[in-house]
């Protein structure tokens, strides 16, 4: 890929300066779509054309209410982790009361048709709002988009969107560097290719459809199995654990204060969750008795011209526990300042926003690979089946703790200390081992429904893209 490139300084007219705006990359996307406009099957028109010009919402973007208070339930309240391509997902969803849904947030109602697209942040995401969605609103990281239906299908415009024809202009076109942002005026300019007949969209969408259903299905199957994986581990450990309180207050003995100020540290729930860990089958031993911390560094800037393979935390998918991006680069490539090394057979354990779960077991193919500082690294002690540690320290029973020692408000963090002392149930190695042959079972197929998933959705990308240039 061709990372340098010219521009003439007359092209300039506009006052940006960044890089991205001027990619020759967006300029041949614009003449791939002239020429597919100039066929009689397709023609090209910008977004703020195909809108419902009988609304006055047509193009709207939400709110979070002050203070973020949201209820048990209520008015659906969907943000940008919500909005998948094609896909609504509804999983993890918050609530606002129906006083701000019909007053505050009046404007940016939705109803079924409408389409969601993300804004900010991970930007350029759309999906359509299902028939049975009943109430519900957006945040502020999202824009509604109503549509002239003689002129455009919703199903359809939303696979423009989320395709790579139109991913490029978003690209091009954003603002901001650590929050990127589309604004209005962009996403009204943006270049739709489509044929006139909704007819024809409509048949050119239902492969798409068909696929990226049956893809959802696996994937709803997987996230089945993973809740059935956290189950059965509970099961096989014999732990019953304690039932969530519905209390929301609680006293402190001023005298067991110490220079931690903040609530949860001193919530009761975490001494009930160490004590149903003790009272267990297995006796419960600190972590630091199963594994040691490795700390070694390397600053690849050191060795310039060696290639190394690179993994950060994103490249780790929280739900599976497995590095999902193979990296590699040369060191001078790499970010200034000290890496975390590893192995083969250790875990790599997130130091940053334990509850993410960005916790893997490094395999063979990442042997000898460098890491994200924020990782910390765990050999197992000889008597320690590595895949049943990782599987534990997965674990709510291990993410609970974690949220009674980090530290920070926006980044919680946890330290070497707090690592070593989380509580581990300990049986012997053979129950371990017969218990780690049992969650990667599961496991296993948790992992082939998601690379299904995956390449039936990687397929219905390609096909939108496909339709238009036969």
């Amino acid at each position: 890929m061709q990372l340098v490139f010219e521009v003439d300084s007359l092209e300039n007219r506009t006052g940006r300066i960044d890089c991205h705006y001027f990619d020759p990359r967006y300029y041949a996307t614009v003449e791939k779509l002239r020429m597919l406009s100039q066929t009689s099957k397709f023609k090209i028109t910008i977004l703020g054309s195909l809108l419902n010009e009988n609304s006055k919402t047509k193009l709207t973007g939400g709110a979070t209410p002050r203070g973020a208070v949201y209820v048990s339930e209520g008015v659906k309240f969907i943000r940008v982790q919500n909005v998948q391509p094609n896909k609504l997902e509804l999983k993890n969803m918050v609530f606002i009361n129906y006083a701000t849904h019909e007053n505050l947030l009046k404007r940016s109602k939705l109803k079924p048709h409408d389409i969601i697209l993300t804004i900010t942040g991970t930007y350029g995401v759309a999906c359509v709002v299902p028939n049975d969605i009943g109430d519900a609103n957006i945040n502020q990281h999202c824009v509604k988009i109503e549509v002239d239906k003689t002129k455009i299908n919703s199903y359809y415009l939303s696979c423009f969107l989320n395709s790579g024809l139109c991913k490029r202009q978003m690209d091009r076109t954003v603002t901001g560097s650590s929050r990127p942002a589309l604004d209005y005026p962009a996403i009204r300019a943006l270049l739709i290719v489509h044929s006139p007949s909704i007819e024809e969209q409509e048949n050119a969408v239902k492969p798409i459809q068909k696929m990226e259903t049956e893809a959802y299905d696996k994937i709803r199957t997987a996230d089945e199995l993973i809740d059935k994986e956290h189950s059965l581990l509970l099961e096989l450990l014999k732990v019953n654990l304690p039932a969530k309180s519905s209390q929301a207050s609680f006293e402190v003995n001023p005298n067991t204060l110490s220079d931690r100020i903040d609530a949860v540290y001193y919530n009761p729930a975490y001494d009930e969750l160490i004590k149903s860990l003790k009272r267990g089958a297995y006796p419960c031993e600190p972590l630091h008795k199963l594994a040691t911390i490795d700390t070694r560094r390397i600053n690849p800037h050191d060795f310039p011209d060696t290639s190394y393979k690179y993994v950060e935390l994103d490249n780790i998918d929280g739900n599976l526990g497995l590095i999902t991006v193979k990296k590699e680069a040369f060191g001078i490539e790499l970010s200034k300042g000290p890496k975390t090394l590893f192995h083969s057979g250790q875990i790599l354990l997130s130091k940053l926003r334990y509850y993410l779960r960005k916790i893997a077991l490094v395999p063979q193919e990442f042997d000898d690979g460098i890491g994200s500082p924020e990782f910390h690294t765990l050999t197992c002690f000889e008597n320690v089946e590595p895949f049943f540690l990782t599987s534990v320290l997965r674990h709510k029973i291990v993410i609970e703790q974690t949220e009674h020692k980090a530290t920070g408000s926006s980044r919680p963090r946890l330290t070497e200390n707090d690592i070593k002392s989380i509580w581990i149930p300990r049986p012997s190695f053979d129950v371990q081992r017969n218990i780690a042959t049992k969650i990667l079972n599961l496991h296993s197929q948790v992992i082939k429904l998601r690379e299904e998933a995956g390449r039936l959705l990687g397929t219905a990308r390609q096909r939108l893209e496909e339709h238009l240039s036969c």
